[in-house]
């Protein structure tokens, strides 16, 4: 090595440690937009979007509430800006969840709105029945008194040959009718009372997203007598 070699040394010492300690800066798209945070080189947990990092590679582990984590190794090049977006996905866990959550609300929902509307149906059928009967009982009744005031002989002959029996079929009808939606709404009220026990029984699954366990797991932080201690919750969600 020559003397012009030495002399060069220095220069090319301070571009090394230049390059060695130059930054850049690294913005993050991470999806979905609120509830993102991720551990920076296993030392640090934080939510900020945008960063500025010695250069080089640096250890990112992305996690949201429901989410599936991602790990990965991200470069950092000086006096570059670097954008990185993601989208993380939904666990399958939490599919199944929603799965069992929304399956619970529609046989809440089925136990309980079927039997109050065929109960409310069977009421308004009583309700017309009961009507109709009165109307027909009436009407019955104001032909009995009508014959009773009758002096034309055909006239009396077609009253109680035809019209008393024919409202009096109708009144019988109007009876059955009746009874039945009596009975209706009877089976109805019973069906109503078993429809909201029944639902009241069914119980709406729990989630734990383990997701956020193994995520706060990955960062120590010191205790107040100076050990360690782990960071971790379980959170069931109703």
């Amino acid at each position: 090595m020559n003397l012009r070699d030495l002399s060069l040394l220095p220069i090319l010492l301070f571009a090394s440690i230049t390059v060695g300690q130059g930054k850049g800066e690294i913005k993050l798209h991470v999806s979905p937009h609120n509830g993102v945070e991720y551990v920076l080189d296993g030392k640090e947990r934080l939510s900020n979007r945008g960063l500025v990092l010695p250069a080089g590679d640096h250890r990112f582990v992305f996690w949201a509430p429901d989410r599936k984590m991602l790990d990965t190794t991200l470069t950092i090049v000086a006096d570059t800006t670097i954008l990185f977006y993601k989208v993380l996905p939904i666990t399958d866990a939490y599919r199944a969840y929603k799965v069992e959550q929304k399956r619970a609300v529609q046989g809440r929902f089925f136990y309980r709105a079927i039997p109050l509307v065929l109960t409310a149906t069977a009421g308004v059928f009583a309700w017309n029945s009961n009507k109709k009967d009165r109307e027909t009982y009436d009407a019955l009744v104001a032909a009995g008194d009508s014959y009773n005031s009758l002096r034309v002989p055909l006239a009396i002959t077609g009253l109680k040959d035809q019209v008393l029996p024919s409202l009096q079929a109708d009144l019988d009808a109007a009876n059955r009718r009746l009874t039945m939606a009596v009975a209706l709404a009877g089976v109805g009220v019973v069906a109503t009372i078993l429809g909201f026990i029944k639902a009241g029984r069914i119980v709406e699954p729990t989630y734990e997203d383990k997701g956020k366990v193994e995520f706060d797991g990955l960062v120590w932080m010191p205790s107040r007598n100076g050990s360690s201690i782990q960071l971790g919750m379980h959170i069931p969600i109703r």
